[in-house]
């Protein structure tokens, strides 16, 4: 009792003020020994203090449980109390021992941390067995356990995922996964990672993939990047293997003065003949970048990032896939890419079935130089390789103040590739730039060399200051080879303020007014991937048929 008593007065005193205490005592009479023995007051002082420090430190651990637990009912957590009965180990199917089953946070932790120290799971299946929550008590079968510090997660275990650092990536350089991972169709909630000069400079769930990751919902997730050239997917942040029937949502936020690689759902594809089908997007972009010329460029795509140049032989696959998440990104000495689908490929590929709804912010060099040049497309930022875009289209807004941009419905520029089959009813602007090197185009801004067949611009361009936008293409290079077939745009889809004029209207181009042009189907169905919007689904302008 008196020790409890004691602290609640010695607590607040410096060492100073207990010294001069212990002087005034002594100097009254009180034996030396008494005040400082053994068990003298100044010593059950200071266990009273001690014991005081334990009890705040206990009352707010109780604290915060019951905050948690106010939380789940307040929020109404649709996540399940988890059952687990071997957290931190993974359980194998007793019907094949060759499935093991994450069934808890501790088990995602085990197994991310068992990942990047030599098993790859090749020839093996990892199965999500419900979805979880990283914010969530009910998702842990201890949120304040201390035991997974052995795995760098310092503190109380949910606290040590949800701030901080957060997550630790599943895999590394050097080890990554080689398996298949099957989500069963559940769902991962507010993944958070905060990545600071990080020796591993990628984010997402995944570092690499080398095999198959499927049927997996990444949703609330919030990756932070500042400081580092980084690389950072929403499922995966290297693609070697196939991604299928995979969906994310969230925001990444990035600033930085080193090039930097974002995907929705992939960062970088690694392997020309990977494949990407069925998966959506809903991750906010925002990155910035104010890094030098020529080494810190900025890609950004709302299903992938980027497919990496010279990786053998195939051709890269994004098929059925859509984003809805808006790209934004600020850079004034760097060049920019950004796609709604796809954002810069160097290598092969093809984009099939998709679709962008998202909206398109590139803010660009203000000093004048053809270098920083800004590439948005509403389906692909940029190419100077073969790929193929067939039966997509846009819907987002795609604009920019930069006095150096490309801008295309469906793509910023076209050289060695065929763009077939597109349709594109999202507004283009660029607006305050001046227009100094601005080519927009309803389908294409800028035309090198290539095939463009069956377009179809009903959105409009609002343009300051230039002579190189048009209803479909804003420019063509007329050294080069290039062929137009049935391509159309709506009459007055373009304004242009100030001093700008037309671009002129190429071969195979066509101007139609509102009571000639023909229905969209009658223009780009002839592979019958599109429908009717019977539902008013996409207001009213034909979807994809496995929409």
């Amino acid at each position: 009792g008196l020790e409890n008593y004691s602290s609640l007065f010695f607590y607040s005193l410096t060492i100073d003020n207990i010294l001069n205490i212990i002087v005034l005592l002594i100097l009254a009479g009180v034996a030396i020994n008494l005040t400082i023995g053994d068990n003298g007051i100044f010593k059950r002082v200071e266990k009273a203090r001690d014991i005081w420090e334990i009890a705040q430190s206990d009352e707010q651990s109780e604290m915060d449980k019951a905050s948690d637990i106010i939380d789940e009912v307040l929020n109404k957590s649709a996540i399940e109390q988890v059952t687990d009965n071997n957290p931190g180990i993974l359980e194998q199917d007793e019907m094949n021992m060759d499935v093991y089953i994450i069934n808890s946070i501790e088990d995602l932790v085990f197994f991310a941390h068992d990942v990047s120290n030599v098993n790859n799971y090749e020839g093996k299946t990892v199965k999500l067995g419900q979805s979880l929550d990283f914010n969530s008590i009910k998702s842990y079968v201890d949120p304040y356990t201390t035991e997974y510090e052995k795995y760098g997660y310092i503190g109380q275990l949910k606290n040590s995922l949800t701030s901080g650092e957060g997550f630790k990536i599943i895999g590394n350089s050097d080890n990554y996964f080689s398996g298949t991972f099957d989500g069963c169709n559940n769902k991962i909630y507010t993944l958070y990672q905060n990545i600071e000069n990080s020796e591993t400079n990628k984010g997402g769930l995944f570092f690499a993939n080398d095999g198959e990751i499927k049927n997996l919902s990444l949703m609330n997730i919030e990756i932070k990047v500042k400081g580092f050239s980084t690389i950072v997917g929403g499922i995966v942040a290297l693609n070697y293997g196939n991604i299928t029937n995979c969906n994310t949502s969230g925001n990444i936020n990035v600033e930085t003065d080193s090039w930097t690689t974002l995907g929705g759902i992939v960062g970088i594809q690694t392997k020309n003949a990977g494949r990407v089908e069925k998966c959506s997007n809903k991750i906010d972009f925002k990155a910035t970048n104010h890094g030098e010329m020529g080494s810190a460029d900025i890609t950004c795509g709302g299903i992938v990032g980027q497919i990496e140049r010279n990786i053998g032989e195939g051709v890269t696959e994004i098929y059925e896939c859509v984003n809805r998440g808006n790209l934004n990104i600020d850079t004034k000495k760097v060049a920019g890419y950004l796609g709604g689908i796809l954002g810069n490929p160097l290598s092969a590929g093809k984009i099939k079935n998709c679709y962008n709804v998202g909206n398109i912010v590139g803010s660009g060099a203000e000093d004048g130089n053809l270098n920083y040049i800004l590439r948005l497309g509403g389906i692909l930022g940029n190419t100077n390789f073969y790929v193929d875009v067939e039966n997509c289209y846009n819907s987002g807004r795609i604009s920019t103040d930069s006095k150096y941009a490309f801008l295309g419905g469906i793509s910023a520029d076209i050289k060695d590739k065929q763009i077939k089959n597109v349709i594109n009813d999202g507004e283009i602007v660029a607006k305050g730039s001046d227009g100094q090197f601005v080519r927009a185009g309803g389908i294409v801004g800028r035309f090198n060399n290539g095939t463009l067949e069956v377009g179809y611009n009903i959105g409009k361009i609002l343009i300051d200051n230039t002579n190189c936008v048009a209803g479909s293409i804003g420019t063509l290079n007329l050294n080069e080879q290039q062929t137009i077939i049935n391509c159309y745009y709506l009459k007055d889809t373009v304004e242009i303020e100030a001093n700008g004029s037309l671009a002129p209207i190429a071969d195979g181009m066509e101007e139609i007014t509102s009571e000639e042009m023909p229905t969209i189907l009658e223009v780009v169905n002839s592979e019958n991937a599109f429908k009717e919007d019977t539902n008013n689904i996409n207001n009213g302008y034909p979807m994809l048929n496995w929409e």
